[in-house]
């Protein structure tokens, strides 16, 4: 099943997180095809120039589907029990959103695999090595988690 609605939201938020899980849970045949994902993830956007604060979103993906999406405060990121953190400046962020907005995926340059290689401009870290290579091993789910903003009418509100 392809969703086929407009989703709108501005990023950064839950509700843009939450737009990309629509997403994903109305395309279930596409995320199988990927394999499972099984992982808590924290993607951190980094205040900078344009943005005053950092902000932290949980993100929970069961299988094929993103199960739950929200805002986490300091002390919720730390009981959260993330497996791994992707976090980057406000402005790499825009970048790789605008960027999969033009092309409709991620190009070579904008995948998440390539932002966080050598720890520029995204971080991947995370407690444990073991559970932070759960991203590595489940990486195409979550790069097609982020490519759903191609379907997303997105507003930049930092």
């Amino acid at each position: 099943m392809t969703t086929k609605q407009t989703l709108r939201a501005a990023f950064p938020s839950a509700a843009w997180f939450a737009a990309l899980q629509q997403r994903m849970n109305g395309e279930t045949e596409r995320f199988k095809r990927l394999g499972f994902a099984d992982s808590r993830a924290i993607f951190i956007v980094k205040a900078d120039a344009e943005m005053q604060r950092d902000r932290s979103f949980g993100v929970v993906f069961d299988t094929y589907e993103c199960t739950e999406v929200r805002e986490l405060s300091p002390a919720d990121a730390a009981a959260f029990g993330h497996d791994w953190k992707l976090e980057g400046p406000y402005g790499a962020w825009k970048e790789m959103i605008e960027n999969i907005r033009a092309h409709g995926a991620a190009d070579a340059d904008h995948t998440l695999g390539r932002l966080s290689l050598l720890k520029h401009p995204f971080r991947l870290y995370g407690d444990d090595q073991m559970r932070v290579d759960l991203f590595y091993r489940q990486q195409s789910s979550f790069q097609e988690y982020i490519d759903g903003a191609a379907a997303v009418e997105t507003t930049f509100s930092p």
